[in-house]
């Protein structure tokens, strides 16, 4: 089922698919432990910021596991959604399967649904592919999880069930200590009316770009020794904090050219490029939520009165 590996469509549209591999699975202010799984080698993608993708390939190519990780929405997640995005994908895949229909099973964490998965048959599945999935989703903490378990004797379900696909994650909220921002990001004092959440919100592809290739502007801009980033969010009001350290100074010409850059020839926030940018010495803060929001406003005042301190 060749399909199954391109069924999963990211939720960020305006992210490239980058595929950097990468060796642990991490976010800011998010500490992320992955379980194992015996006889198994494992490897990381990093496919797009936020969102990995974790493989499990058994020694002897008996089955593999493919779990992607992204962060939960919190506005619009519910496990009804993940029942019906995963249908979705089910109803794709089952032309392909020996099955007639697709029955959606519950992943239970005690009493708690979790998630749900179904098991299809390849009808004819090419040499070298496996004969069986289980795919599905479950919800940790403040990710969810995306992943098809590939098998080919059937009663290798077992092993999938012994996993603990529920389980299977531990993701505990932990404000992380950075190299460069302590002094400056926002405490939890300064957000305890918000909510702190864990993905990344852009509001134009300037600002996209930029994060996700800020080494090919080393030329104009010098390094980027570190990036870190915290998403506040209240109601409707969502958005990202992006913190900037350089290793030169960001002068009266780099601050001209990140404005133009975000701005174009409008060269300040409007509706179409609604950040916005606080330059300070080696630092640039960017404040990504709607056109004059209140919260970025707010979160603008209070990181703009830490560096003026």
């Amino acid at each position: 089922m060749k399909k199954i590996m391109t069924a999963f469509i990211f939720f960020v549209s305006l992210s490239a698919n980058s595929q950097q591999p990468a060796d642990s699975v991490y976010y800011d202010n998010l500490d992320v432990v992955l379980g194992k799984i015996k006889n198994t080698k494992s490897s990381i993608q990093q496919e797009t910021p936020g969102v990995f993708t974790v493989e499990f390939n058994e020694n002897k190519n008996n089955f593999k596991l493919m779990l992607t990780l992204y962060p939960a929405d919190s506005k619009r997640f519910t496990v009804e959604n993940l029942k019906q995005d995963l249908a979705e994908k089910g109803k794709d895949l089952l032309p392909m399967a020996e099955e007639k229909e697709l029955v959606i099973s519950d992943l239970k964490k005690g009493s708690e649904t979790r998630g749900f998965f179904y098991i299809l048959t390849d009808k004819s599945p090419a040499k070298g592919e496996f004969k069986y999935i289980a795919q599905g989703f479950t919800r940790y903490n403040y990710l969810v999880g995306y992943f098809t378990f590939f098998y080919n004797n059937k009663d290798d379900i077992s092993i999938f069930n012994s996993m603990d696909i529920t389980g299977f994650v531990k993701d505990t909220a932990e404000m992380k200590k950075t190299a460069h921002f302590e002094k400056f990001k926002l405490t939890k004092d300064d957000i305890s009316d918000y909510n702190l959440e864990y993905k990344q919100h852009f509001y134009s592809m300037q600002q996209v770009i930029f994060y996700n290739n800020t080494d090919t502007y080393t030329t104009l801009l010098s390094n980027a020794d570190e990036k870190y980033t915290q998403t506040i969010c209240s109601g409707n009001e969502e958005g990202t904090v992006f913190f900037y350290f350089f290793r030169e100074k960001l002068d009266s010409e780099k601050t001209a050219f990140l404005t133009g850059l975000f701005y174009g020839e409008e060269g300040k926030p409007q509706k179409d490029h609604p950040e916005i940018i606080y330059v300070k010495d080696n630092y640039l803060v960017v404040f990504s939520y709607p056109y004059k929001s209140r919260l970025q406003e707010y979160l603008f005042n209070k990181v703009k009165e830490k560096f003026e301190k």
